[in-house]
C-alpha cells in the first residue's frame, strides 16, 4: 500500500478515535461530526482505490459509524458544547456542568 491510502486510513482512524472519545463523554454533536469525518475519509479511500482488498472493511466501518450517528441523532436532550482544544478533564467538567 502506498503512502496516500495509509494516510487516509490513519485520518479515518484518528477521527473515529476522537468520535468514540466524545461519544463516551456525552458530547453527541462532536461525536457525530468526528464520525462523519471518518466516513468521509473512508469514502474517499473507496473512490480512489475501488479495487482495494480492504474495501469490504472500509464499507463495514462506514456502516458502523453511520449507524452510530443515527443512534446519536435519535437520542433526546440538548447537546452540551465542548471545546475540542480543552483537556479531557476540562471537557468532562464542561459536559457535567452543562447537564446540571
Amino acid at each position: 500500500m502506498s503512502l496516500a491510502p495509509q494516510e487516509l486510513e490513519n485520518t479515518a482512524s484518528k477521527y473515529a478515535s476522537e468520535a468514540i472519545k466524545f461519544d463516551s463523554q456525552g458530547a453527541r454533536g462532536m461525536a457525530i461530526t468526528h464520525y462523519q469525518h471518518a466516513i468521509d475519509a473512508l469514502v474517499k479511500l473507496l473512490q480512489l482505490y475501488p479495487n482495494s482488498k480492504l474495501n469490504d472493511i472500509y464499507k463495514e466501518r462506514c456502516n458502523s459509524y453511520h449507524n452510530r450517528i443515527g443512534a446519536l441523532q435519535q437520542a433526546h436532550g440538548v447537546e452540551p458544547a465542548v471545546d475540542p482544544k480543552a483537556s479531557e478533564s476540562e471537557q468532562k467538567a464542561s459536559v457535567k456542568k452543562a447537564r446540571k
